[in-house]
């Protein structure tokens, strides 16, 4: 095992980790930064950013990366390892892995979130045959094709509408009785003529042989059941908050995001939660909003 002493440790390198990553870096502080998938987070999916944070054309992926070469540049510790827990020490906080511990004043929470399962049956069975996450990445393979959307909020809504350019028919399912989220993606998917919406709806199982070929749907007015044709079926129906390696003493929401203060800080001392962990709108603005103010934070203490 390691040991070293540290200004900051950051767990994440979604968008927010990885700004906030680098911001302390350029202020001069000694960071390190774990990461157990890939960095990124869940913006790597997307190909074309739409808003942009700074306005301009960009895969997730080219934005992303701009951050790690900068980090990268800056010679920041980089540990491609989970954190296993947080304790209490000396001079602040032990930061665990498998194999590495790190001593550091501060610990900034940006682990992101997950997308929630369905936990219906046919989820996992026609996972990579039919049910996928990724409309950028999968929505060629549905050219003419039916296809579902579940949810109704702004991820369901994105992916709506990039499955629209493919697929013949997509059909958004939505729990409750309107889309929500952002008031210009709602527009945008009620004025494109091959997404229709059915309302008060859920889906209770995924069928199909080789690959997906229907859903059955209850009507949450009448429990009444529905089979819909489809040959993709896409869930986005909200995301888990990335927090079983965080203390117990963290303070968590009713959702189960890690709640924070006005100044962004945790329900303990000089640790701090930014992005998608702690909730929010999820659009990458406020991820890069809280980085700064965090940083901002940090450096005065």
């Amino acid at each position: 095992m390691m040991s070293e002493t540290l200004d900051v440790v950051v767990i994440g390198e979604g968008v927010a980790g990885l700004s906030v990553t680098l911001e302390l870096a350029k202020k001069g502080l000694r960071v390190a930064v774990f990461e157990g998938y890939t960095f990124g987070g869940l913006v790597l999916t997307i190909t074309q950013l739409d808003p942009h944070p700074q306005g301009e054309l960009s895969s997730g992926a080219d934005f992303s990366s701009n951050f790690l070469m900068e980090i990268m540049d800056l010679e920041v510790e980089r540990y491609a390892e989970f954190v296993t827990s947080i304790e209490p020490a000396a001079t602040g906080y032990l930061v665990r892995s498998d194999t590495m511990e790190l001593n550091t004043k501060h610990v900034v929470i940006a682990s992101g979130a997950k997308l929630k399962s369905l936990g219906i049956p046919g989820e996992i069975e026609f996972e990579g045959r039919g049910v996928s996450h990724c409309a950028d990445c999968d929505g060629a393979f549905f050219i003419g094709s039916n296809v579902v959307v579940i949810g109704g909020g702004d991820s369901a809504m994105q992916e709506a509408l990039i499955l629209a350019e493919y697929a013949k028919q997509v059909t958004m399912l939505i729990r409750g009785n309107t889309l929500g989220g952002n008031a210009v993606l709602r527009s945008k998917v009620l004025a494109t003529e091959n997404i229709e919406q059915h309302y008060q709806t859920t889906v209770v199982e995924i069928l199909g042989d080789q690959g997906v070929h229907s859903v059955i749907t209850q009507s949450s007015i009448d429990q009444s059941q529905t089979t819909l044709v489809c040959q993709g079926v896409f869930p986005f129906i909200g995301l888990e908050p990335n927090t079983q390696f965080l203390p117990k003493d963290i303070q968590l929401d009713s959702q189960g995001r890690v709640w924070t203060n006005d100044q962004l800080s945790t329900s303990l001392p000089n640790i701090w939660a930014i992005g998608a962990v702690r909730g929010g709108n999820g659009l990458l603005s406020d991820a890069l909003e809280d980085a700064r103010r965090v940083c901002n934070n940090i450096i005065i203490q």
